[in-house]
């Protein structure tokens, strides 16, 4: 079984990665995937290339990662029902939409300088956002609502979704 882990940047899906260890052979952030394959950081790449090509190289690693068993993945922020790779995560994994409210998202933004909030600023980062909710929550097979609880708690939520699917 696959685990997908989607929403917005900094909803906590990275962070949740570790409680995953032991229960999935492969634990994943594409993010770090993709970092690796394009051998610098987010924002310069971006900056020289261009989103649409940020997005391409997303979708290559994308179908790499798509194509593991036993694996729990936490998918960049980009993902979504739009997303160019979407049909080869929707065939490999069950997908949990993180959801976060902008507020405690745009705080943890702010601290970890995020590519595309240095690029827009605050503004079109919330424009952003909002774009996107209806997106995941389509793409979702399960939401798990943070509300700013512990990692611990939102672990849980998901570990029940994770058995109830293996029933």
């Amino acid at each position: 079984m696959n685990i997908g882990l989607i929403g917005f940047s900094c909803s906590g899906k990275t962070s949740l990665l570790s409680f995953a260890e032991g229960y999935f052979q492969f634990v994943l952030d594409s993010d770090a995937e993709l970092e690796k394959s394009i051998g610098n950081d987010f924002l310069q790449f971006i900056k020289e290339k261009g989103e649409s090509q940020f997005r391409d190289k997303e979708s290559e690693v994308i179908k790499e990662i798509a194509g593991l068993t036993n694996s729990f993945v936490a998918f960049g922020g980009g993902v979504n029902y739009f997303h160019a790779a979407y049909g080869c995560i929707r065939d490999s994994f069950k997908l949990i939409y993180v959801y976060e409210d902008f507020e405690a998202l745009i705080d943890r933004a702010l601290r970890e300088k995020k590519p595309l909030l240095e690029i827009n600023g605050v503004e079109k980062y919330r424009d952003l956002y909002n774009s996107r909710l209806s997106q995941y929550y389509r793409a979702a097979d399960f939401v798990v609502v943070s509300e700013r609880r512990s990692l611990d708690l939102i672990w849980e939520e998901i570990k029940w979704i994770i058995n109830s699917l293996q029933n």
